[in-house]
């Protein structure tokens, strides 16, 4: 009987510390991303308006100016979250010299305009070049030290989590020792499922700091050879050859920057905003979205919807991109075309949306890790749909899994919770 209780109270000791750790370090985690995430967009917005007025010094179209006021609207959007996410006076004061040397920058950039504007057009160049590049790149190197900077706190908080792992797994381990068998392998089984949350906590760390590398080192080249493909667009009007070649560079580099966010969506993925809504409609949007794919590949969806359904509590944005992932998983396992059918009930508290296919199904040495990060079956994967599909619905508070299917294919289903009343009907 004593044994049993020290047992339990080992456990409930564990299960308490664990819950405190991962909490702690999560909390810190999310702010740092934030911050990093901030840090990024600035040197972002601040490289696209450095090459809009070149490109406006260049040809005097008055869309880059429109342009222009776009990614200062964008600079002034990302500094206000910077400010408020930054946790240190060191990035305060960071922000503060980004702030005037924006302004001032701001200030010169007016004037090159106003030269050009009034036909000073060499003038203007000199200006931008003799000047406006110097503070330009001020402005740059002091973004890139905000980056730097929250990439280090980022580094020290995945340090102060794996120290506090091995206290508390030293701490644990000299209680449990002196337990007998059945104390040693309880508290066995505590450090296991502990360790298992740490790590996971661990592995969101490295996701969210590479996440922003990948950004930084990805999307900036991305977007300056996007404003090159725009001016050039304009150049070769005359000829078609010319003009697809250019429209698929611009659909590749597009879907290099959809491939970029979603690598991001899965370190930083925002709080979902809860509403009452009917997911027969999110079902409806997400079809709409897909149909010229799936009329494309000959695939036939069918819809099987219970009468009555309960409004549920969700993020009708976050919950469409889960079903448009598992559409696209199911449209690439029939690529000669098939059956998709989406269903969607509700019992015991809960409301499921299943989407099922035609396609070869699911290998039983694959089905375990299929939600996680990285993993993927097919050919030119990179395994981030499903684990981002699987994150968006843990935040709302259900579940994801497979369900076994008769015959070939697959079915994926999401279990909401229900926190309207039944006489709600979508």
């Amino acid at each position: 009987m004593l044994l049993g209780l020290l047992v339990v109270a080992i456990g409930l000791l564990a299960g308490q510390m664990s819950h405190t750790v991962a909490r702690s370090s999560q909390a810190i985690l999310t702010e740092n991303v934030s911050s990093l995430k901030a840090a990024e967009e600035l040197e972002i917005t601040l490289l696209d308006q450095k090459g809009l007025v070149s490109s406006y010094l260049v040809n005097g179209d008055p869309q880059w100016l429109k342009l222009l006021e776009e990614k200062r609207a964008k600079f002034e959007e990302w500094f206000n979250k910077a400010k408020q996410v930054a946790l240190t006076t060191h990035e305060q004061r960071i922000l503060d010299r980004i702030r005037l040397l924006y302004q001032e920058y701001d200030r010169l950039r007016y004037h090159v305009i106003q030269l050009a504007q009034d036909g000073e057009t060499r003038a203007a160049e000199q200006l931008l070049f003799q000047h406006g590049r110097e503070l330009a790149d001020r402005l740059y190197d002091s973004c890139e030290e905000l980056l730097f900077f929250n990439e280090q706190l980022i580094a020290e908080s995945q340090q102060a989590s794996g120290h506090r792992l091995i206290w508390f797994q030293t701490m644990l381990w000299g209680s449990v020792a002196t337990a007998i068998l059945l104390g040693v392998l309880g508290g066995w089984l505590i450090a296991r499922s502990m360790t298992r949350r740490l790590v996971q906590s661990e592995k969101l760390a490295s996701l969210g700091h590479m996440a922003g590398l990948v950004a930084h080192e990805v999307r900036n080249p991305l977007t300056a050879i996007k404003m090159r493909i725009h001016a050039l667009q304009d150049e070769l009007e005359a000829s078609h050859a010319s003009q697809d070649h250019v429209t698929v560079i611009r659909q590749e580099i597009e879907r290099l920057e959809r491939m970029v966010q979603n690598f991001l969506d899965l370190a930083r993925l925002p709080e979902p905003c809860l509403r009452l809504l009917a997911v027969s409609d999110v079902i409806t949007r997400a079809l709409e979205v897909m149909k010229p794919t799936l009329e494309e590949q000959a695939i036939q969806v069918r819809t099987s919807l219970s009468d009555g359904l309960p409004l549920v509590h969700g993020d009708a944005e976050q919950l469409e991109q889960v079903l448009l992932n598992l559409l696209l998983n199911a449209v690439q396992a029939m690529p000669e075309g098939g059956v998709v059918d989406i269903g969607a009930s509700w019992a015991d508290g809960s409301l499921e949306v299943s989407v099922s296919d035609t396609g070869p199904g699911i290998p039983k040495e694959s089905r375990a890790n299929l939600f996680e990060p990285f993993f993927t079956t097919k050919a030119n994967g990179i395994g981030l749909g499903l684990s981002l599909a699987k994150k968006v619905v843990e935040q709302h508070r259900g579940s994801i899994a497979l369900k076994d299917r008769h015959g070939a294919g697959t079915t994926v289903a999401i279990r909401l919770p229900l926190l309207q009343p039944v006489g709600a009907v979508a």
